[in-house]
């Protein structure tokens, strides 16, 4: 048996110190990877996550888009509309050539008008009842089977809900 010096203990302290450090930097190296893949895979997931949100919020704001662009479409044909009947053109008149095809049958019509285009439609030989209610350019008419409504404000509803559906 040999005897036991410091010298040795020294030794194999410092052998088994130097191996601890060895693992200690393999194992930081492997954490130090690790620690970046992780966040990497962070990043990619989160970049993931953040396009999936981005294109979520695209379909909603394309949406909107398409209704703004419906409502101002409707603003910009109703001013249209009022200038054509500032104007003086027919549109009264051309809506109750329109409402008188729709209506199911011919007899018994009593057309509403506003009262500047009752005037006008008596002097075409339409015989029309003055409705204030009824928005110049626009006219109504009534039958026994129903009723037809071509008001211009009627008109552009049906057209934004068409656009829209």
């Amino acid at each position: 048996m040999t005897p036991f010096t410091f010298t040795d203990f020294e030794r194999e302290a410092a052998a088994i110190v130097d191996q601890a450090r060895a693992k200690a930097n393999a194992l930081l190296q492997q954490a130090l990877v690790e620690a970046e893949n992780v966040r990497l895979r962070a990043r990619a997931e989160g970049i993931a996550e953040g396009r999936a949100l981005v294109e979520g919020r695209r379909g909603e704001l394309v949406a909107a888009a398409e209704r703004e662009l419906v409502a101002l479409s409707v603003r910009i044909a109703e001013r249209i509309v009022k200038a054509e009947i500032a104007l003086g053109r027919p549109v009264a008149e051309a809506n109750l050539r329109k409402a008188i095809e729709l209506a199911a049958t011919k007899r018994n019509l009593v057309v509403r008008a506003c009262s500047s285009e009752v005037e006008r439609m008596r002097a075409q030989g339409v015989e029309a009842v003055a409705d204030e209610s009824v928005a110049p350019g626009g006219v109504i008419v009534e039958t026994s089977e129903g009723r037809v409504d071509l008001e211009i404000r009627t008109q552009l509803d049906a057209i934004e809900r068409g656009l829209l559906a």
